[in-house]
């Protein structure tokens, strides 16, 4: 379906909703022989275009790339009440909804009381049920963010106080969640482990230079001077002295026209009359 126009405005359809869409966000997902990645369709969200790939394996291996984790397939287009009379949903909101597995559990990092860092996997709706939660952008960029969940029961949570600079208390919990452009803006929650945690929020340390002692340093001073001397002489190993270059030098031989020239000088010189000379004037004669 793609771009269309109704009067001076522009839009595009689902391809497989049908669905009216300002922007195309989603595509199916392909590349040339080139290399160019090709961009095919036009999507309401990536569960659509999974459902329209009809199990290609490769498209869904670089929409899970693309979107971070593993995409499943939109519901059946039998359930869209405005393509079929038997269907149970009744608008795109609906739609997403159903795009969106309220039962997925969720990857987090947990951190307790104690400092411990634990992997887990959290329900959906467990997850959503927290009491307190706030989002830092740390250095994901705007498309990703960690979120940070907590009920606040419990000792303060000291390790969680220092990674977000804010009194935390009880057992903290961080997911990772991206901001996804489909239809409607969305938020997807994506696989995050402990390693992967640690290099966003723990300061790396910083190397520790050693210094030389005196001996140390002479040493390497002396070697640092003999490895110059090597590259000196192997530089000028070919050069010559101003002297003897001034022997090697030639004057290049002279030309037929510049021979020429001093044969008509020197019979020039021949013709002429000889040069004045004035005698001694003598008194009395």
């Amino acid at each position: 379906m793609g771009k269309r126009k109704i009067g001076d405005y522009v839009y595009y359809q689902c391809d497989y909703t049908g669905m009216p869409m300002r922007t195309s966000n989603c595509y199916i997902p392909s590349y040339s022989k080139a290399g160019k990645l090709v961009k095919q369709g036009s999507y309401c969200c990536w569960e659509a275009v999974i459902a329209a790939a009809n199990g290609d394996s490769n498209v869904q291996e670089l929409v899970d790339g693309i979107v971070g984790c593993t995409v499943a397939p939109a519901p059946a287009q039998t359930t869209l009440s405005w393509l079929s009379e038997l269907g149970g949903i009744m608008n795109i909101d609906e739609f997403l909804a159903a795009c969106d597995d309220p039962n997925k559990p969720v990857n987090v990092i947990e951190i307790a009381v104690d400092g411990r860092l634990t992997e887990a996997v959290i329900a959906r709706r467990a997850y959503l049920g927290f009491a307190h939660r706030f989002t830092t952008l740390r250095k994901k960029g705007k498309e990703k963010a960690y979120e940070v969940c907590f009920n606040g029961v419990g000792a303060p949570n000291t390790v969680a106080t220092q990674y977000f600079k804010q009194e935390l208390s009880g057992t903290v919990y961080i997911a990772l969640k991206s901001k996804e452009l489909a239809i409607q803006e969305r938020a997807r929650y994506l696989p995050l482990d402990i390693e992967s945690f640690k290099s966003m929020f723990q300061t790396s340390r910083k190397r520790k230079v050693e210094a030389y002692d005196e001996t140390q340093y002479e040493n390497v001073k002396s070697e640092m001077n003999r490895e110059l001397m090597q590259v000196e002489l192997a530089a000028s190993c070919s050069t010559k002295t101003p002297m003897d270059l001034a022997k090697a030098a030639t004057m290049p031989s002279a030309t037929g026209a510049e021979i020429a020239n001093l044969v008509r000088m020197q019979d020039a010189s021949a013709l002429l009359p000889p040069m004045l000379c004035r005698q001694k004037s003598v008194r009395g004669h």
